[in-house]
């Protein structure tokens, strides 16, 4: 019995010892962004959702950021603002959260695809409502470029989470 009692000891000494710093949550982790998110008027000008994208029972922090919207604020339509939206993932590590985007591959291989479908719909007009056909004929290059950048910096991230498991 005398062996249990220290047994039980020694395991509550390691346990005690290795408990973890109190780790940021997400929602705080979320508040601390929105005070860095550009501003318009007292509205953020970018968004945040929680989501487990590797489903590790882990929640990651998604920050939506609209590169064409920040340059010119109030430009953008509601058809039209989603598709320049550039989402940066945030993965909880040692108690805290750091920029992760690279580490999802399925992720930003949706976000690719997302983006091409948007450069074809940049190229046949016909089925966006007037205004949005309005902005693309007066922003094409612009809309274009950034988009191509989008997807230019995803072929970037894979590679590189590609040689980082190497």
């Amino acid at each position: 019995m005398k062996w249990k009692k220290s047994l039980l000891s020694v395991v509550g000494l390691v346990f005690l010892g290795t408990l973890p710093a109190a780790a940021v949550e997400p929602n705080q982790f979320i508040n601390e962004l929105r005070g860095k998110s550009p501003e318009h008027d007292g509205a953020l000008l970018r968004t945040y959702r929680i989501e487990d994208l590797d489903h590790d029972g882990e929640p990651e922090v998604l920050e939506s950021v609209n590169s064409i919207e920040e340059n010119a604020t109030g430009f953008l339509n509601a058809e039209l603002y989603p598709a320049f939206e550039w989402i940066n993932v945030y993965k909880r590590k040692d108690n805290s959260y750091i920029l992760a985007t690279e580490k999802f591959p399925n992720f930003l291989k949706d976000r690719k695809s997302f983006y091409q479908t948007w450069l074809k719909r940049l190229k046949n007009i016909s089925r966006l409502d007037s205004d949005s056909q309005s902005l693309v004929k007066h922003n094409a290059e612009d809309f274009n470029r950034t988009l191509n950048d989008y997807i230019g910096r995803i072929n970037q991230l894979l590679h590189k989470d590609n040689n980082d498991n190497s």
